[in-house]
């Protein structure tokens, strides 16, 4: 983040200037989260899951439906 300090009637005011990042929405539009799809893991895969999200700042249902919509097109290229 860029901060300029700008001194203004004799008072200094800060801004920050957002950097520009790629837009992560929830869901996709058309996809409802009223029909969760509940998943059982292993502590070592929920462990695993956990830590794809955090690298990733995603929150752990995001990743594991990335993971799902990748293991699809994997499973469906074969």
């Amino acid at each position: 983040m860029n901060c300029v300090v700008q001194e203004l009637s004799g008072s200094q005011y800060t801004i920050m200037k957002q950097v520009e990042h790629d837009q992560r929405s929830r869901l996709p539009k058309g996809i409802a989260s009223k029909n969760p799809t509940p998943m059982c893991l292993s502590d070592g895969e929920c462990s695993e899951l956990e830590a794809l999200a955090a690298k990733e700042s995603r929150s752990i249902s995001s990743m594991a439906r990335l993971v799902y919509l990748r293991g699809i097109a994997a499973i469906q290229a074969d």
